[in-house]
């Protein structure tokens, strides 16, 4: 009758804990998961991470890294999930949505949480979180509602061959 949140890092959910996240997914355990994804192994002063972007130069990757990045939506949905959303560390009342959300779905629910880490990538989510660009670089998705963005909310996206395009 408990609910169970499961709260890691981007480095922690993904390297060593990766197989328990795919298989809690998988197996669709009634378990919320906080992915909190700063690009980076902060705790452990700066290492890649297996969401930093190709060509990263951390501590640990001092030419650039080689590998193309985790992105959590792919691997939650790759693994059969159910449940994917998507907050920004300072958009508080979308996460706390998405947490809620998460809270009342039944079985698995990943909630990943765009986060910046002021020591070692700082602004590494600027492109989403910049007051300038935000408003046409994120759209939120409701249930029902039309997908509309931008300052005037007056964008949506169309299907442009294989891609999306927005107009």
């Amino acid at each position: 009758e408990l609910t169970v949140w499961q709260i890691s890092g981007d480095g922690d959910g993904l390297a060593i804990g990766g197989n328990h996240f795919i298989h809690a997914v998988r197996r669709n355990v009634d378990i919320n998961m906080l992915l909190f994804n700063n690009k980076i192994y902060g705790l452990t002063k700066g290492q890649y991470s297996p969401t930093s972007d190709r060509g990263a130069v951390t501590k640990s990757s001092p030419y650039g890294t080689v590998e193309d990045p985790f992105i959590p939506a792919e691997l939650c949905f790759g693994a059969r999930g159910n449940f994917f959303a998507r907050g920004i560390d300072i958009t508080l009342d979308i996460t706390r949505d998405c947490m809620v959300a998460a809270a009342r779905h039944k079985g698995a629910a990943v909630v990943e949480v765009l986060q910046n880490c002021v020591i070692f990538n700082n602004g590494v989510h600027s492109y989403f979180t910049d007051k300038d660009q935000r408003a046409d670089h994120t759209i939120l998705l409701r249930h029902g509602e039309k997908m509309l963005f931008g300052k005037n909310m007056d964008k949506g996206l169309v299907q442009d061959g294989f891609g999306l395009k927005a107009v």
